[in-house]
């Protein structure tokens, strides 16, 4: 069969469709439901948190990435305040950012070189803490920390003995339980 007398193949997907930027996504009420918090590109379709007032058109931007954009975050217990996980670079170590909502002032929580931070639990009975894993005293390994939202103080909470791969807290906000990976035989 001849070119000419082929099928015709349907048009491809512009990529921008299958990859581009959403127009807005991951929509989270505040604890106290005053607030509505999305993921959406700003004008250099940069992918940023931002805020509106329930009932109202106040759409504004918390947040300021200039190159990655922003994927993840979450509300704290304290209805002015939201944390988001962000890398620099690609370097896949995200940090936890803390943003005050009438502020919009952003701080790392997690400020340490070369480590990666992933969010284990938010308490609301606790709403001046949150409890992160951290690869700080080893690359292999995630132990447990407890960071103040007032001050940025980091405790260390929990010692990871080298298989767990995911923890859990109880109401009480203490670790109780873990997931653990068997050795490699």
């Amino acid at each position: 069969m001849s070119s000419a007398q082929a099928p015709s193949l349907p048009p491809l997907i512009p990529r921008e469709i299958l990859f581009g930027n959403p127009e807005k996504t991951s929509p989270q009420l505040s604890p106290d439901g005053k607030y509505l918090a999305y993921i959406a590109p700003d004008e250099k379709n940069v992918l940023q948190v931002w805020l509106r007032t329930v009932g109202q058109e106040d759409d504004q931007i918390l947040t300021a990435d200039k190159k990655r954009g922003i994927r993840i975050f979450f509300w704290t217990y304290n209805a002015d305040q939201l944390i988001y996980m962000q890398d620099s670079d690609g370097d896949e170590n995200f940090h936890l950012h803390l943003v005050n909502i009438h502020s919009k002032i952003v701080r790392d929580l997690t400020p340490f070189q070369g480590v990666k931070a992933e969010l284990v639990e938010l308490e609301p009975k606790f709403p001046d803490q949150v409890l992160v894993a951290l690869n700080l005293n080893n690359p292999q390994k995630f132990d447990v920390y407890r960071i103040n939202l007032k001050n940025g103080a980091v405790e260390f909470d929990t010692d990871n003995p080298g298989n767990i791969i995911s923890w859990t807290s109880d109401a009480d906000f203490q670790v109780r339980a873990a997931i653990a990976r068997e050795p490699v035989q």
